[in-house]
């Protein structure tokens, strides 16, 4: 899943127009950039300190233009984010997975913070779809269709 979600954020950056990372497909929506650095950082961010304790802030969680803005800063961004999230997954025992964690204040297993993780990344890259429509352009592929 992790992978998944990872090449559609870069297919989704590589497909649309630099000029556009600024644009949002509706009033009080994050731009593109915006949109798709956040289903990056969220699902490494809520690995780093559900999963790890890490509190910190990752000075490469960094929101500037040259990030946010640019198809490289913005594809680096993504692969980097992920990267770490699939690092962590493949560490993981099954034995962890199975352990209480907690998210936001719920209670649930390990395996259960990946699928929220999953849930969440995809619900926001299905918003970005509205990106690419306002401007008549198709979203990139989808691999079942």
């Amino acid at each position: 899943m992790l992978e998944y979600q990872r090449d559609v954020l870069v297919a989704m950056v590589d497909s649309m127009p630099e000029r556009l990372f600024t644009d949002a497909a509706t009033p009080g929506q994050r731009n593109f950039g915006q949109q798709v650095y956040h289903a990056a950082s969220a699902q490494r961010i809520l690995v780093a300190s559900v999963l790890d304790g890490v509190r910190a802030r990752d000075p490469r969680d960094d929101t500037t233009a040259a990030r946010l803005y640019t198809k490289e800063g913005l594809r680096t961004y993504v692969r980097w984010s992920f990267e770490y999230s699939l690092e962590r997954f493949d560490k993981q025992s099954a034995a962890s997975r199975a352990d209480i964690v907690n998210l936001f204040g719920t209670a649930m297993r390990g395996w259960e913070l990946w699928q929220e993780i999953h849930t969440h990344t995809m619900w926001t890259a299905g918003q970005i779809v509205g990106n690419f429509r306002k401007h008549g352009m198709p979203p990139p592929l989808f691999t079942f269709f």
